[in-house]
């Protein structure tokens, strides 16, 4: 019992009190925050939902991380392999790779294809519910909407409309009603 006793703080003595955080002390703690790495992309999935989570994980990553906007693209590039990194090379080895931005538009270009904007027009255009719940349905119409080109995404009236278009038929009555 000895040993534990005499390890224990005596019931008068004060208690210390911390130190005040300062501004310093909060971003050291944040800075050394673990980031986990993007996974990489090697052009086999061309699934706009792929496409988008890589671009998304990258830029995030990129961001947090600090990353100086020249090196950017020469960093997410590392984390391109097999066809889209062969793309990459075909592209951009002969000059200095663009800005992030544009690295990313041409990117989503190569990987989605020139029409896929068309497409998806086409595909919130001919979508229905069928015989899925409405939740269901809701989810990848916006999924799909946020394929859309910017005009057709902010445009509210097209996108209830399309949305309430293809819709269950017995859903929508009571809608209107």
């Amino acid at each position: 019992m000895a040993s534990v006793t005499s390890s224990l703080t005596p019931l008068n003595s004060p208690t210390p009190t911390p130190e005040p955080q300062t501004q310093t002390d909060t971003t050291v703690r944040m800075s050394s925050a673990k980031i986990a790495k993007p996974a990489t992309y090697d052009g086999s999935k061309l699934s706009a939902t792929a496409i988008r989570s890589w671009v998304h994980a990258i830029s995030e990553y990129l961001e947090l991380t600090d990353t100086v906007e020249d090196r950017k693209t020469r960093i997410a590039a590392t984390y391109l392999d097999g066809e889209a990194r062969t793309w990459y090379i075909n592209k951009y080895d002969s000059k200095d790779p663009p800005p992030f931005n544009e690295f990313i538009d041409d990117f989503k270009a190569r990987h989605l294809g020139v029409d896929h904007e068309a497409k998806t027009i086409t595909k919130l255009q001919t979508m229905t519910q069928g015989r899925r719940t409405v939740q269901e349905y809701a989810n990848e119409f916006n999924s799909t909407l946020l394929e859309a080109p910017a005009t057709t995404r902010n445009n509210m009236a097209w996108s209830n409309m399309e949305f309430l278009r293809g819709l269950d038929r017995t859903i929508k009555k009571t809608l209107v009603l």
